[in-house]
């Protein structure tokens, strides 16, 4: 049946509704290409088995695997949520910000903050409890939120990722976290990090599993003002 209404897009011409979901679709399919070539991609199943099996893991992997955007969404995916959310902690608001944006686009599921993927920084919280599943935040709003509930009873998950960075506030969170769940047996964790440093958490917390996705994307190194250059020049 064709449409009467016409749907206007910014940047586009006007859209019907049957364009409008042509073009999601495609859009979906492309992010799904994409997510399928990432290297912890291959280790979806077992990744998802052992977080079912295991209160607390570490997931051991060079930058550029994927796990900082697709374990989130393995686990959301899953249906390993019992109306919980998933706090996944960065050790920068712009990483944090950034990689909401991008998780909440492979997921297609609404725009950052109305839908399940949201960010809170400080200063700025985009995210809704009714709405939100996956939060990312600094660890430095973690740790806020922990001093007002140090159940961090929101949560199903917590997720520390750059764990490796060992900053004040990571080690600090890393002690509150692992209380938290010794006193909310349904509180799950995991860990994120480069090979460096793997040792010592393992020392502490001896998680149930370690994975290592091998065989990272390659990761350039671009100075602004030479990308500036190159594009609009």
């Amino acid at each position: 049946m064709n449409s009467r209404y016409r749907i206007w897009v910014p940047g586009d011409l006007s859209l019907t509704p049957k364009e409008l979901h042509l073009r999601s679709a495609q859009k979906s399919g492309k992010f799904v290409e994409e997510r399928s070539k990432l290297p912890i991609w291959k280790h979806k199943e077992i990744l998802i088995n052992t977080i079912k099996d295991n209160n607390h893991c570490i997931v051991v992997s060079s930058t550029g695997s994927g796990k900082t955007t697709q374990l989130p969404q393995f686990i959301y995916e899953s249906r390993l949520l019992s109306g919980g959310m998933v706090a996944i902690t960065q050790p920068r608001r712009v990483a944090a910000i950034s990689v909401a944006q991008r998780v909440a686009e492979e997921l297609d599921q609404g725009p950052v903050g109305l839908g399940p993927v949201g960010y809170c920084v400080r200063f700025e919280d985009c995210s809704d409890p009714r709405l939100t599943r996956l939060r990312y935040m600094t660890d430095g709003m973690l740790l806020r939120e922990a001093a007002l509930d140090p159940l961090l009873s929101r949560y199903d998950f917590v997720i520390l990722d750059e764990a490796h960075e060992r900053s004040l506030n990571t080690d600090v969170l890393f002690g509150v976290v692992l209380r938290a769940a010794q006193k909310r047996a349904q509180l799950r964790t995991a860990w994120l990090q480069q090979s460096r440093g793997a040792n010592t958490f393992l020392s502490i917390s001896h998680p149930s599993a370690q994975k290592k996705p091998p065989n990272p994307f390659k990761v350039s190194l671009l100075h602004l003002f030479d990308w500036l250059f190159s594009h609009f020049h």
